[in-house]
C-alpha cells in the first residue's frame, strides 16, 4: 500500500474544515446509521482513526487497524488527549490489512462488523481481492455485515482517467460489483453512490465512489 496523504489527520469530527473531508466523513457516517448498535467492529484501514470515532457511537466496540505506524500513533494520542472523547471500547492496532484475520481471532470478541473505506483502491488487485475474501470468511462464521467502498474508475477520451497517484486499484463499475459479488456469496447486497450525496446506484452510476454494504443471509 502507496502511503497516502488521504490519512486524513484530523482531531475534530465534529465539522468538516473542507468538501473532501465532508464526503469521507459522509461515508463513516453512512456506515455508522447502518451498524447494529451490539456490534463488535473493525475498521480497515483506520487511518489516523477519526472514521473510529464516529463508528464508536454506534456498537460496542471497535479495532482500527492500519498499517502506517504514524497515522496509528496519531490515533493513540489522540485518544490519550482526548480521553472524553473516546470511549473506552476504541483500540487501534498498527499492521496490514493481510492480518486481519489473525486480528480478529486475537479479539477478545467474535466480529460482526467489517468497516473498510480509502483501503481497497489503494491496495493491488491480488491483496484486495484477499482481503475480502478473509472479510467474508471471519463474517460468515458469526458476523453480520462488511460495508465497503471504492471509488470507480473513469474514462477520458476512451483511456482510463485515474486523478489520484496513490490509486493502484480503481475499477470500472461493473468490474467492482463483479469482484465483490464473487466474494459475498452468501450474502445480501445492496449498491449506493456517492458523488455529492449517498443513495441508492442508479444505472447510469458509472464513475464517482461506489459504496456496498454486504449483509450475512
Amino acid at each position: 500500500m502507496k502511503q497516502s496523504p488521504e490519512r486524513l489527520f484530523i482531531s475534530d469530527i465534529s465539522a468538516p474544515a473542507n468538501a473532501n473531508e465532508a464526503k469521507h466523513f459522509a461515508r463513516y457516517n453512512f456506515a455508522k446509521e447502518n451498524i447494529n448498535p451490539f456490534a463488535h467492529c473493525i475498521d480497515s484501514a483506520c487511518g489516523s482513526g477519526y472514521g473510529t470515532r464516529i463508528l464508536a457511537d454506534s456498537c460496542i466496540t471497535i479495532t482500527g487497524i492500519d498499517i502506517d505506524n504514524s497515522a496509528i500513533d496519531f490515533a493513540n494520542k489522540q485518544k490519550s488527549i482526548n480521553q472524553m472523547l473516546y470511549k473506552e471500547q476504541i483500540s487501534f492496532c498498527e499492521t496490514s490489512i493481510e492480518n486481519i484475520s489473525l486480528v480478529a481471532e486475537l479479539l477478545p470478541n467474535r466480529i460482526d462488523t467489517i468497516v473498510s473505506f480509502e483501503t481497497l483502491e489503494h491496495v493491488e488487485f491480488d491483496m484486495c481481492m484477499q482481503f475480502l475474501v478473509d472479510c467474508a470468511k471471519i463474517l460468515s462464521q458469526s458476523g453480520d455485515m462488511f460495508i465497503g467502498s471504492s471509488p470507480m474508475l473513469r474514462y477520458k477520451n476512451g483511456l482510463p482517467y485515474v486523478t489520484n497517484p496513490y490509486h493502484v486499484n480503481e475499477l470500472p463499475r461493473q468490474q467492482l460489483i463483479s469482484m465483490i459479488e464473487s466474494v459475498f456469496v452468501d450474502f445480501d447486497l445492496q449498491y449506493f453512490h456517492q458523488q455529492d450525496s449517498i443513495r441508492e446506484l442508479g444505472d447510469s452510476d458509472i464513475d464517482g465512489f461506489l459504496l456496498f454494504k454486504a449483509t450475512r443471509k
